[in-house]
């Protein structure tokens, strides 16, 4: 694809040089044919004439052209462009070593799905005697039918949110009375959100404890009927406990006998399906998902974003919360790029407001701010249609920022270049200055453009996919 594109590239640009001297060659002869001989009008020099002459046409085509291919590009990604948020695939490389291991992990991936769907075939046609023990009836309906028979609900696992402590003192640990009441205070707000119960993994109809540190350092109060009322262990009796049993996924790498201190613990809670009123988790599996879904994204706003920066912090002294889900995660980077998309439209305000005072034309601010929108959009006509990147990066929009200024840039040296040419050329006509304006500004701009654009392509010879895609992208939006 690369070594096409370029042959292209090259190709074009040669078409284009030698067309331009042609048409010059052509007015040239027929100048020395009518015996008006004069100086050898070169490709910029015809492209100036054509640029003032008919200024609303190439203005027109500077709309059309552009808006047509973002246009071409919107439609062929289906008007929804796909961020790819997935910032572990960003330290994906284009080397062969990588390609073959891609297939191999693609292959075992689908044997892997064949031997699932086997199973869940043959499943299906198994029948258990035991299975009347397990499952749960509705009540019988006032016409005597005989009520469905359902499946106890949520006793499949299948989502897993995974959270995390670090001590905010590390000199003494996570392992503190004050550390612990508070990692027991955040677990008991994710379990007493009111739709916990229906969407946790269950056994017995009730939800299953998380695999906490809570259950092993605290204990019901003996004698109370109260569950929620938990006393707090012997600490040090429970680490030896743990240590000599072995017990360490709930400590860091130097946790051990003669050592009883973590900077670090962790908890898991999980999700299970089929949930109420479905016979089997293949049920309208969709809907069963979006419901799951829907719960996450409101314990997110509930609970897991007071950890970080929640309209309501979590006001914890001794311990820092992190947590990991996938679809969490992707969640919480949307919102954050959409934070920062809101500040782009702030920069992009600002700027607009600059250009305005300075060049005090709105025809000429507005028009400037459109050839950005839709040099973005005919950028991704080439990534996604020509390179066949299917998807746009974080980095990505770190264009926005950057061609704004670049933008900015070029109007200004244009414009007070243009106004420039009076004192320089005398009295002439807007035809005349826009002509030595052009000439005079089109070199200071093609030279920063070339060099910045140039310094954008050379990172498409990286082997990190990422940088070549975003070089590319950059690169080919500047130009």
């Amino acid at each position: 694809m690369w070594p096409l594109l370029i042959s292209a590239v090259l190709g074009g640009l040669t078409l284009c040089t030698f067309c331009a001297y042609g048409l010059s060659f052509v007015r040239h002869w027929q100048s020395y044919r009518h015996g008006e001989l004069g100086d050898f009008s070169g490709p910029l020099t015809l492209w100036v004439d054509s640029l003032t002459r008919c200024p609303a046409l190439f203005l027109l085509l500077g709309l059309a052209i552009p808006g047509t291919l973002g246009f071409l590009g919107l439609e062929a990604a289906g008007f929804a462009p796909h961020v790819d948020l997935d910032f572990a695939g960003y330290l994906a490389v284009d080397l062969p070593a990588q390609f073959i291991q891609n297939a191999v992990e693609e292959a075992i991936a689908q044997e892997a799905s064949g031997d699932r769907r086997q199973r869940a075939e043959d499943w299906e046609g198994w029948h258990f005697p035991l299975a009347s023990t397990t499952v749960s009836s509705k009540p019988e309906n006032t016409s005597g039918a005989e009520g469905r028979r359902l499946a106890p609900t949520q006793t499949q696992r299948w989502w897993q949110l995974d959270i995390f402590y670090e001590a905010v003192d590390s000199s003494t640990g996570i392992f503190t009375e004050q550390a612990l009441q508070e990692i027991l205070a955040f677990e008991n707000l994710i379990q007493s959100m009111e739709n916990y119960d229906e969407f946790c993994w269950k056994s017995n109809g009730q939800c299953k404890a998380p695999q906490s540190l809570t259950n092993l350092f605290f204990h019901p109060v003996p004698g109370q009927t109260d569950m929620n009322d938990l006393e707090l262990q012997d600490i040090n009796a429970t680490l030896r406990m743990m240590a000599r049993t072995q017990i360490l996924q709930f400590t860091d790498k130097d946790f051990s006998v003669f050592n009883l201190q973590s900077q670090y613990t962790r908890s898991s809670f999980f999700g299970g399906i089929p949930l109420a009123g479905y016979d089997r988790w293949q049920t309208s599996w969709d809907v069963q998902r979006q419901k799951h879904e829907a719960f996450l994204l409101e314990l997110y706003d509930e609970v897991l974003s007071r950890a970080d920066d929640g309209p309501e912090p979590l006001a914890f002294k001794h311990v820092k919360v992190t947590w990991f889900h996938a679809l969490l995660k992707d969640f919480e980077v949307g919102k954050w790029l959409f934070h920062d998309a809101v500040w782009c439209a702030g920069t992009f305000a600002v700027v607009t407001l600059l250009i305005m005072l300075n060049l005090r034309s709105v025809y000429l601010t507005i028009f400037g701010m459109l050839g950005v929108l839709l040099a973005f959009a005919a950028t991704f006509f080439f990534h996604f249609v020509v390179l066949e990147y299917k998807s746009l990066t974080v980095l990505d929009f770190l264009s926005l920022f950057l061609i704004v200024g670049i933008a900015a840039d070029d109007m200004f040296i244009l414009c007070h270049t243009f106004h420039l040419a009076p004192a320089v050329l005398g009295p002439r006509g807007p035809r005349e200055c826009m002509k030595w304006a052009y000439k005079q500004a089109g070199q200071a701009m093609l030279v920063t453009t070339a060099t910045t654009a140039g310094s954008f392509y050379a990172n498409c010879v990286s082997v990190l996919r990422i940088v070549k895609q975003f070089g590319f992208f950059m690169g080919g939006l500047i130009r």
